[in-house]
C-alpha cells in the first residue's frame, strides 16, 4: 500500500527543512506545490500581471497538475511526500477524495507549527528583511485551519520546532458538507468566468 504524506504550513515555516531531514534519503517521490505554481504562472503569463481572476485560474491549474502527479505516482506504487501550504480544509478534502478514488493508500499530514522565534529566524534566512512583511507572514500562522480526521487523514501530526506530535482531534464531520458547498460554488464561479473569457 502506498503512503501519501502532506507537509503543510505557511511560507518560511520550515516545510522544506522538515522534508530534507526526514525524507531526503528515503525511497519516496517528493513533490513541491511551489514548482507547479511557477509552471502554471508561466503558462498563464502571470510574470508581469497578476489580476485576481488570472491568479485564481493559475492556482487551480497548479493544484490540478500536482494532484495528477500524485495520482500517477501512487498508481505506480510509489510513496509520495507533498510540500503544500494547504491553509483550508476544503483544499485538502478535494485532494484526499480524488486520491482515495483511485487507490487504497495511507494518508498522513504534518502541520509545521514553528515557534515565533524560529519563524522569525526562518524568515531572515529566506531573505525577508522588511519587518512589516515578516509580520504579515507571522499573521498567516493563525489563518491555517488545523487538519481534522474527518478530512480523511489516517494520522495528523503537529511539528513544533522540528518535533512531530500525533494530534488527532475530535472528528468534525460537518466540515465535509461545508467544504463541498464552497468548492461547488467556486467551480460554478470558474465556469462562468471561463464562459465570459471565451466570449471576448
Amino acid at each position: 500500500m502506498s503512503r501519501v504524506t502532506f507537509v503543510i504550513g505557511v511560507t518560511a515555516s520550515g516545510k522544506s527543512y522538515f522534508i530534507d531531514e526526514n525524507y531526503a534519503d528515503k525511497d519516496v517521490v517528493i513533490l513541491d506545490a511551489y514548482e507547479y505554481q511557477k509552471t502554471a504562472d508561466k503558462d498563464n503569463n502571470l510574470n508581469m500581471y497578476r489580476g485576481f481572476d488570472r491568479t485564481i485560474i493559475s492556482l487551480m491549474k497548479a493544484n490540478q497538475m500536482l494532484l495528477d502527479d500524485i495520482i500517477k505516482e501512487i498508481k505506480a506504487g510509489k510513496d509520495v511526500v507533498v510540500e503544500q501550504t494547504f491553509y483550508k480544509a476544503k483544499r485538502r478534502i478535494a485532494y484526499i477524495d480524488e486520491i482515495r478514488k483511485v487507490a487504497d493508500v495511507t494518508i498522513d499530514v504534518y502541520m509545521i507549527s514553528p515557534s515565533k522565534e524560529l519563524f522569525y529566524s526562518n524568515c531572515k534566512k529566506r531573505g525577508y528583511e522588511d519587518e512589516i512583511e515578516i509580520e504579515g507572514l507571522v499573521e498567516q500562522l493563525d489563518f491555517i485551519e488545523f487538519p481534522n480526521p474527518s478530512e480523511g487523514f489516517d494520522a495528523i501530526y503537529e511539528v513544533v520546532d522540528g518535533k512531530p506530535i500525533l494530534k488527532m482531534e475530535e472528528p468534525r464531520p460537518e466540515i465535509i458538507s461545508e467544504a463541498w458547498k464552497e468548492l461547488n460554488e467556486e467551480a460554478e464561479w470558474l465556469r462562468k468566468l471561463d464562459e465570459a473569457n471565451s466570449e471576448l
